[in-house]
């Protein structure tokens, strides 16, 4: 059975229907392509392109969303643009008795989609805070006589990890949709309850790392799926791009991240973004980060030369590069905001400590700014789609092409939801650069070239 817009769950209601029929009066029946997960074929058309692609309005989304706020305790939405000057909309949500962050943060084109985006990302962390799988215990030597696994070299191991193939941990099952079949991923790396693993179940811990790498939401289970294969592509590409940086840091000709020529780009929404930017004289730096993937990454710079505040630097990545560049510009100017703001409990004073201590920031500019811009923006040309099942595919194609060929997909979403929420995984991306991150087999490669 197909599944259409929306959940999947409710294909019978009339709402399905309509949505049925409209989607085969705009795809021919020669064109249709799905996705097939758990043995269901999903589909589901674009019907939002303002800087993001959406299968629903943001209005409509925020009034889906909006209806959990209770169940996900959701107590509030700020509107923090006003602590800034540049006018990009940022948003933060609360749930105090959330276990992983209390705070999640939005950012978008209008104060609308900031504030769908930043309770879009809470109802994410609940659902992997509150996740519902049937788990089991096995050595990982155990496991792999049993079940389809990710290769010991692919695991999300820790720093100093104690992970050894005959210590018993905890497993749950994915799917995978390159190969059609389960494939068991450890919990923690489908789980955000730090309180069950830090307070409760301290035995699991030391093993695989957790974070929320690949998590995503959306009106439908693909979007939510999109959404999250274009994070964990952003974090691979960025951290290749920063490893190389690093193995060449000191170098004569040491490996310079590509920026991007300003005066290059067209695309009208990232020329908005970057009015505003000028505007408030604060200074945007654009690199251009993708990697054999194909798919663009973007890690965009702000810095104020004045020194009122520090820099800051965001990420986007897209099939269609204007969005992935809307998403590197805006999520540079969130982190700015919540720096700011304070408000993140997750960051802590020593942070802070070491932003004053870097002082108004000219080093870092003078650095940025030695990085001559090198890149044409219109080089990138949008291989975007009109349905979410079109783009990925041609991004599993692209993961296929670069020998990765796993790609593991957990539905975290709770029965009767009318969103979606999804963990991916996939094995042999690299994870998310930061302070004790351990560089894997691509970003060594990549450094080296």
């Amino acid at each position: 059975m197909a599944r259409g817009d929306g959940s999947g769950r409710r294909f019978f209601t009339s709402y399905f229907q309509v949505n049925w029929i409209i989607y085969f009066l705009e795809f021919p029946l020669e064109r249709v392509t799905f996705i097939n997960f758990r043995n269901q074929a999903y589909y589901s058309a674009k019907r939002y392109w303002h800087g993001t692609h959406r299968s629903a309005a943001v209005g409509e989304t925020w009034e889906r969303v909006r209806s959990y706020f209770k169940s996900i305790g959701l107590t509030r939405i700020a509107n923090i643009t006003g602590l800034d000057w540049i006018g990009i909309p940022v948003t933060i949500s609360y749930r105090p008795n959330s276990c992983s962050v209390v705070t999640s943060s939005g950012k978008g084109i209008t104060l609308e989609t900031a504030m769908v985006s930043a309770a879009m990302e809470s109802t994410e962390l609940y659902c992997a805070e509150n996740i519902n799988l049937p788990e089991f215990k096995l050595s990982y030597a155990q496991l792999a006589e049993n079940y389809q696994v990710i290769a010991r070299e692919n695991l999300p191991l820790c720093e100093n990890s104690l992970f050894n193939i005959d210590r018993p941990e905890q497993w749950c099952l994915g799917w995978d949709i390159v190969n059609q079949c389960e494939v068991a991923v450890p919990v923690q790396a489908v789980s955000m309850n730090y309180h069950k693993y830090w307070f409760q179940d301290g035995a699991s811990l030391g093993s695989f790392d957790m974070n929320s790498n690949g998590l995503a939401s959306g009106n439908s289970f693909l979007e939510a799926l999109n959404s999250a294969l274009y994070e964990v592509i952003e974090r691979d590409a960025v951290s290749c791009q920063l490893e190389a940086c690093l193995q060449g840091y000191g170098l004569p000709k040491g490996y310079r991240m590509p920026r991007v020529r300003l005066e290059t780009i067209e695309y009208p929404l990232v020329l908005k973004l970057l009015a505003k930017l000028e505007s408030a004289k604060v200074v945007p730096v654009l690199f251009d980060c993708t990697v054999d993937t194909a798919v663009p990454v973007y890690r965009a710079y702000i810095y104020d030369p004045s020194g009122g505040a520090s820099s800051s630097h965001g990420y986007g990545a897209h099939l269609d590069p204007e969005v992935a560049m809307v998403r590197a510009l805006s999520e540079a100017a969130q982190t700015r905001l919540i720096l700011i703001s304070g408000a993140r409990d997750d960051i802590y004073h020593h942070y802070y400590t070491a932003l004053k201590l870097k002082g108004n920031g000219s080093y870092e500019a003078g650095n940025l700014e030695s990085n001559q811009p090198t890149v044409d923006a219109r080089e990138r040309k949008s291989q975007a789609t009109p349905t979410f099942e079109e783009d990925i595919n041609i991004i599993l194609e692209k993961l296929k092409q670069v020998g990765l060929n796993q790609v593991i997909v957990v539905d975290l979403t709770p029965p009767e939801w009318d969103i979606s929420v999804v963990r991916v995984i996939v094995p042999g991306l690299e994870a998310s650069f930061h302070r004790n991150y351990r560089p894997k087999q691509r970003a060594i490669a990549f450094g080296g070239h």
